[in-house]
């Protein structure tokens, strides 16, 4: 009896177990919703392409420029080789973010930059839909023919006594090629540190629309305004490289303010 009480209770505890198995959960039985379809990202703010130049180095064969951009917001930008000016308003092309960036040379890392492929001042003709192309992508480089700032006073310079005018380099600048030349004029245009170097625009009132600037570098520090004396090798038909040639150049000079 006892026996036959203990296979009952066994089977009927099979019985219920089976039951639970074969019966469909209250979840299984509701029709399985619908996937929703993701939401489309907005899309991303288009990089700035103009800003004032803050700050400006070079490495890796690359211009870095911080840009100020509008908004109490900087950002990095790296162009090839070029001559900015820090302070100078300027419009970059075609910007790619590039995020995580590690500048070997510089030995900095940069959270987010943009890479273009050239910058122009905003000023210049380019930069407002002009014909012009982009400085590095051989387009007119920032230190060749350039109007003096409003702010200079233009003067007819006296010329030095045994050196030359502005307008006799070039007039003669097949004969003075290569050669220590010497001259007095008037800074109308400097740009400390750029390229690891001074550039200046020189003129004296001599020469034409092609003839009456000449470009300097030297490790010397003058101002936009000075009458300086200007020693030094006169170079024409420099190319530098990324679209930076000029006619006629003094490399490296020695100059002094009067």
């Amino acid at each position: 009896m006892k026996k036959s009480l203990v296979m009952a209770m066994a089977a009927l505890t099979c019985a219920l177990a089976l039951a639970a198995c074969s019966s469909p959960s209250s979840d299984a039985s509701k029709p399985a919703e619908a996937a929703k379809p993701a939401e489309a990202a907005p899309p991303a703010a288009p990089a700035p392409d103009k800003g004032m130049v803050t700050q400006a180095m070079e490495g890796d064969g690359l211009t870095y420029l911080q840009l100020d951009v509008g908004g109490g917001k900087s950002l990095w930008y790296a162009t090839p080789k070029t001559a900015v000016n820090v302070g100078e308003v300027v419009v970059v092309k075609a910007p790619t973010l590039k995020s995580n960036y590690k500048s070997e040379e510089l030995k900095r890392d940069f959270d987010a930059i943009y890479f273009v492929s050239g910058v122009l001042p905003l000023s210049s003709p380019a930069a407002q839909g002009g014909q012009g192309q982009m400085a590095g992508q051989g387009g007119q480089n920032p230190h060749g023919k350039t109007a003096p700032a409003s702010t200079v006073e233009l003067k007819t310079v006296a010329k030095l006594s045994g050196g030359f005018s502005v307008g006799e380099l070039y007039a003669k600048k097949d004969s003075l090629a290569n050669k220590d030349v010497s001259l007095r004029a008037q800074v109308v245009k400097f740009s400390g540190g750029i390229m690891g170097t001074n550039w200046m625009h020189l003129r004296d009132g001599t020469g034409d629309d092609k003839t009456n600037d000449l470009t300097i570098t030297s490790n010397d520090m003058v101002k936009t305004g000075d009458v300086v004396i200007v020693k030094g090798i006169l170079k024409k038909d420099v190319d530098i490289g990324s679209g930076y040639f000029f006619p006629l150049i003094i490399q490296e000079a020695k100059v002094k303010a009067e």
